[in-house]
């Protein structure tokens, strides 16, 4: 698959402290990578350094192949941090003069406007933009000059619910209509999962490691839930233990049964119990989410 970002052995070095340690990922062509890591991981650096506004250390970077950044650059549309926005202007004039910075015919913008939903704005200033509007038309200026890779630092980093579904609608429309590789970093993880097709965690400056989608939920796969009568707990357990000879179970305070074992064959479980008489309300895999994965990974968690 191709690469539309990889990195080889890059580092970034701030007087003695090493903010970004011998990174090598690779960002494939569709994909909406969720770029995970806690505040001061080396996040926000290393898209930095992507994007020519810091230079590396040590390392290489190429853009859709080529080591050729400059030319590669004007693919790439982003939005670092804080929406870069003109607060005076209202939105059709901030795109304006975007499209005047990048030599752009204005005749684009109203296709922008409608594609991230400012198209009914009017006359209203931006600053008069509520936190998701302004993000939105941080990410309308990122897409003049149609990119092909779009990279958002934090684009959800203070949204309420309402503006974090609403960039991820925006984001997933991009990738899917539009076919726009994005790299996306957040530390909302419950909300990145929503989105990414694709993962990389950084810690300390390191990548610890990239993962898909399918893997993530491979790996989140922990055990099995069965939900009985109260009245056949016991009885359900006895099974476990004579039939399938684990005992590698608890029974939660609600009764309910976690099964660590048997975790591809729900169905066979089923058909055990079934076959002894009893009831299963519900069975079904047990799966921590990319929360729990990322902090058993960076070792936040025992």
């Amino acid at each position: 698959m191709e690469c539309v970002l990889r990195t080889t052995g890059l580092s970034k070095k701030f007087s003695k402290k090493l903010a970004v340690n011998s990174v090598s990922m690779c960002v494939e062509k569709g994909d909406i990578y969720g770029f995970i890591g806690k505040n001061g991981a080396g996040k926000t650096t290393l898209i930095r350094m992507a994007v020519g506004l810091a230079a590396p250390t040590e390392g290489s970077i190429e853009l859709f192949g080529s080591t050729n950044l400059t030319v590669n650059r004007e693919k790439v549309g982003t939005v670092i941090e804080y929406p870069a926005i003109y607060p005076n202007m209202t939105a059709k004039d901030n795109l304006t003069v975007q499209c005047k910075l990048q030599t752009v015919d204005t005749n684009v913008i109203e296709g922008i406007l409608d594609l991230v939903g400012l198209s009914d704005t009017g006359k209203k200033k931006a600053k008069n933009f509520s936190l998701g509007m302004k993000q939105r038309l941080a990410i309308a200026t990122s897409l003049v000059g149609d990119p092909e890779f779009l990279i958002l630092d934090e684009p959800t980093n203070g949204l309420d619910p309402e503006g974090i579904k609403e960039i991820r609608v925006l984001i997933q429309k991009l990738n899917q209509e539009r076919k726009i590789t994005v790299l996306i970093s957040s530390h909302i993880l419950g909300e990145l999962s929503k989105l990414a097709t694709r993962y990389g965690i950084i810690h300390n400056g390191q990548l610890i490691e990239e993962f898909t989608e399918e893997e993530l939920r491979e790996r989140c796969k922990s055990g099995i839930v069965i939900n009985v009568h109260k009245d056949d707990v016991e009885k359900c357990t006895a099974i476990l233990r004579e039939e399938l000879k684990t005992t590698n179970f608890k029974i939660g305070v609600d009764g309910v049964i976690h099964l660590y074992d048997f975790v591809e064959q729900t169905g066979m479980v089923n058909q055990v119990l079934a076959k002894n008489d009893i009831i299963v309300n519900s069975i079904s895999a047990d799966e921590s989410d990319l929360e729990d994965y990322f902090l058993k990974v960076i070792g936040g968690r025992k």
